[in-house]
């Protein structure tokens, strides 16, 4: 029992982190570690790979990015793909050796971040996880952990 309160705890404040680091992100990237890629299958798997590369010694956030994501995924293994034109994807990497599970309301809240950085009143959140313009889907957000990282997609 007391390890279940705490595990929900750490969960909590571990979200309510992650949150802060991301609004503070979007005012200031100072302290985050920046990749821009021309071209990547998918930006969750090269952040994943760049923070193994980086080693444990850097723990800014690691965002890398992209105009054209060639393999991306979504939710339950949907392909997530662009045309190549005007199209960002973005994978965010809090790196934390302790792993966020259960990592269901995250989305939601990344999402939430998203829409308040935008500042545009027609953009609104469908659960769990899409930003809407006007009722049409403009952006999904994907969260995995691998004990290591919590790695958040858009």
């Amino acid at each position: 029992m007391l390890t279940t309160l705490m595990r929900r705890t750490h969960a909590t404040s571990l979200l309510t982190l992650i949150t802060t680091q991301t609004r503070a992100m979007t005012t200031t990237c100072r302290t985050v570690d920046w990749r821009w890629l021309e071209t990547t299958p998918s930006t969750m798997d090269a952040a994943k790979d760049l923070l193994k590369e980086r080693g444990d010694t850097d723990a800014r956030p690691l965002a890398v990015a992209t105009a054209h994501q060639t393999k991306g995924r979504g939710t339950r293994g949907r392909s997530w793909t662009d045309d190549g034109r005007g199209n960002v994807a973005l994978t965010v990497a809090f790196p934390s050796e302790i792993p966020l599970a259960p990592i269901t309301l995250l989305p939601l809240r990344v999402g939430t971040v998203v829409i308040d950085a935008l500042n545009d009143s027609r953009l609104s959140l469908k659960w769990p996880n899409d930003v809407l313009l006007e009722g049409g889907k403009v952006a999904g957000i994907l969260v995995e952990s691998d004990g290591n990282a919590i790695y958040v997609g858009v």
